[in-house]
This record gives C-alpha cells, sequence and structure tokens, in this order.
C-alpha cells in the first residue's frame, strides 16, 4: 500500500562538462522521502540503497565465491545477530541486478549465498551494506512503544514479525522472545505496519542507476514495491510481466491497497500473455485501476519462483 508522500527531494545528477577536454563527470543521485502511515495496517516500500561500499571486477567466480585481486577488505560478515551486514550486487550484464548475501570473507574472496559462477563474461560487482528496520525507522514519530509491529514475509512462507521498544537498540524487539531484534529490507521488499496512530518515518539514501532483480516465491504471498522514490506508473509499466507466459501455462496476480489502514485489495489483475499484459480476471479487459505508486506495496502471487526485473530509476 502506498502512503501519502510529503516529501521527496532527489539531488540533481550533477554533469560537469569540463571546457579543456568535454571529459564529463557524474556523481550519485541522493535524496529522502517522508512517509505518512495511518491507523491500522499499511504497506510500505523503499526507495533507496546505502552508498557503494566497494565496486570491482572479480577475477575469479566459483559457486560460492568470488575472489578479487588486489583488494582489502575488513569483516563484511553477518553481525552480532546473525543477519547478513552486506551483500554483493551484480551492476551490468545478462544479470544486472542481482544480489547476495555476504557469508564471511578473507581480504580477497567473498562467501556469498548465490552461484554466479556461470556467467561467461566477469561483470562489475558492487557491494553495499543492507537497509534494516532500524535504519528506516531511526527518526519515525507517532510509533507506540509494545504495541506497534512490522511485519516481513518470508520465501517459505512465514512471517517475521517486530513489536515496538524504541529504547532497544534497534528501536525493535522479537515480538515471541522480546529481546532487542533487527531485519533486513532486501532491495524491492515491501513490509506492513500494524500502528495503533497514525505518524511518519523518513528515510535517506541512494537512488540505484541499476535494475533489481527481486525474487518473487511460490510458497509465499510476496509483498513487493516498485521502489521508485517519486513515480507513479502503470502496473503495466513496470516489468513485472517480462519472465511470465501466459496465464494458461502460469498463474501470476498482482494486487494493489487502500491506504486507510484497512489494507484493503483494491484490484487483482491476471497476468495474460507478453501482448495483453494484465488483465481484470472477470472482464478480461485492461485494468482501470492499476496505477501505483513507486513506493506503494504490492502482494504478488506466482505458481512457480521467477524473478521480478525492476528498471532503474534513473535513465
Amino acid at each position: 500500500m502506498n502512503m501519502k508522500k510529503l516529501n521527496v527531494v532527489l539531488a540533481t545528477l550533477v554533469a560537469a562538462v569540463m571546457a579543456g577536454n568535454a571529459q564529463t563527470v557524474t556523481s550519485d543521485i541522493v535524496g529522502y522521502t517522508k512517509l505518512e502511515f495511518p491507523t491500522g495496517t499499511s504497506g510500505h516500500g523503499v526507495g533507496f540503497v546505502k552508498e557503494d561500499s566497494f565496486r570491482g571486477i572479480p577475477t575469479i567466480l566459483t559457486s560460492t565465491t568470488m575472489t578479487f585481486s588486489g583488494a582489502s577488505f575488513g569483516s563484511l560478515g553477518p553481525t552480532a545477530d546473525g543477519l547478513p551486514k552486506y551483500y554483493v550486487e551484480i551492476a551490468n550484464g545478462n544479470l544486472a541486478g542481482y544480489n547476495a548475501d555476504i557469508i564471511s570473507n578473507t581480504s580477497t574472496v567473498l562467501t556469498i549465498s548465490a552461484d554466479f559462477s556461470s556467467l561467461t563474461t566477469l561483470p562489475t560487482i558492487v557491494i553495499r551494506e543492507h537497509i534494516r528496520a532500524s535504519n528506516i525507522f531511526a527518526n519515525a514519530s507517532g510509533m507506540e512503544d509494545f504495541v506497534d509491529t512490522l511485519v516481513v514475509n518470508n520465501p517459505d512462507g512465514s512471517q517475521t514479525s517486530l513489536l515496538r521498544d524504541s529504547n532497544s537498540a534497534t528501536g525493535w524487539i522479537d515480538a515471541g522472545t522480546f529481546s532487542a531484534a533487527d531485519l533486513i529490507v532486501y532491495p524491492g521488499q515491501a513490509f506492513l505496519l500494524n500502528t495503533a496512530g497514525p505518524g511518519n518515518f523518513t528515510f535517506s539514501g541512494k537512488v540505484k542507476t541499476t535494475p533489481t532483480a527481486v525474487p518473487l516465491y511460490a510458497a509465499s504471498g510476496n509483498f513487493v514495491s516498485y521502489s521508485h522514490p517519486s513515480a507513479s506508473p502503470s502496473l503495466q509499466n513496470i516489468n513485472l510481466g517480462t519472465n511470465l507466459t501466459s496465464s494458461e501455462e502460469y498463474i501470476c496476480t498482482a494486487g494493489t491497497f487502500s491506504t486507510d489502514g484497512a489494507l484493503t485489495q483494491n484490484a487483482t489483475f491476471l497476468f495474460a500473455d507478453a501482448s495483453a499484459g494484465f488483465i481484470d480476471p472477470g472482464t478480461f479487459a485492461a485494468p482501470d485501476q492499476d496505477t501505483i505508486e513507486g513506493l506503494a506495496s504490492l502482494i504478488v502471487n506466482v505458481s512457480s519462483d521467477q524473478v521480478w526485473i525492476i528498471p532503474s530509476p534513473v535513465n
């Protein structure tokens, strides 16, 4: 579900053309969003990532490792709570946008959670720190301790639920054990808030200049987000159906939600085929309620595991 966007500030891509040699210099696009949430249940995406910690081309890829000759990595492995702290993302080539957690590392070798060894051309790899609940809600207002909850859906269909506790180290505690806890919000993933009253949260970061690969799992209702900090596209224009075939062979539905705190599903759309895209499952006509604000959450159900490639917000 998308919340009212109070403010979006994107620093303009800096382009300085040097008169002497016509060299163009660019910088990252950064910005922030301040989002409201209502009383009740609401869904949200994150439109930014953290700054790159490293960018380079590996010399060796295996099924579990990446080797970077001449690198000098410090500790990039999981934090004390066992959650991955950093991830790698492929920046170019046919798998651009795919990412994997860093499980452990030496000064030159990363052990990762995915197998990219089938790549025939070694791509540029970016390392970034994960975005966590503690980052997103560091400056939140209107949240009630021991009442408000944060929920994400997991690949196996289970959920992870945190309870708000502004006095804990992370701002959250595990809803079952009541110990300090945190969770990762992966690129393109959305989360649910259950709140006793209205409020807002502000988050800032870097706008991605590469696509984002978002896994869609058959075992789970996938809460995902277009993750664009300023756009409001049609469902037909977010690349969601690119890897799908047709509704006869493969079932994919996507739905949007109300913004009143009830999390009422506005509509459900069925993927028909590459030419028709998503259709109304009752009339089989093109939908007329398919506008999706960039930080809205969607519910996507699939019959087999797939990957949604979200285009970069930056052309």
